[in-house]
């Protein structure tokens, strides 16, 4: 079940990434790309969807895999799940928005939207996977 819900926390990303992160990101001062590149194609829309589940059914894995979250029985779900997003968003989205930085140059405007994109991604996938294990548990 972690794993489903994890496939659907990172699903979350992609809506937020087509409905949020992609106008201001395609038209920011400064962007190499054309906004044309941030929404791309059905398929290359369709590609992202399966990345970011595909990364999420394995945090979610990761989550059922760790019994020291799980073992956290005083605490509430919420909790544990605000806990292993911010392991999560540490762990994975700091190193990747660092190296957009890096070795892409890219502009303040376009970091700030991945970064909320991933933001908001790791936070469903939290939640969503400490709920499951709740339930389950």
């Amino acid at each position: 079940m972690s794993v489903l819900a994890g496939a659907a926390g990172g699903l979350c990303g992609t809506l937020w990434g087509a409905l949020v992160s992609a106008p201001p990101a395609g038209g920011a001062p400064g962007a190499t790309g054309a906004p044309e590149q941030w929404h791309g194609s059905v398929g290359a829309f369709l590609q992202g969807a399966l990345l970011y589940a595909a990364c999420g059914a394995a945090l979610g894995l990761l989550f059922w895999l760790g019994w020291g979250l799980a073992a956290l029985t005083p605490v509430s779900w919420p909790l544990v799940g605000l806990a292993y997003s911010a392991l999560v968003y540490g762990g994975g989205a700091l190193p990747a928005l660092g190296l957009l930085y890096l070795r892409l140059h890219a502009p303040p405007q376009a970091l700030a939207a991945v970064a909320l994109e991933w933001l908001v991604s790791c936070l469903a996938i939290g939640q969503l996977c400490a709920l499951a294990w709740h339930r389950a548990g």
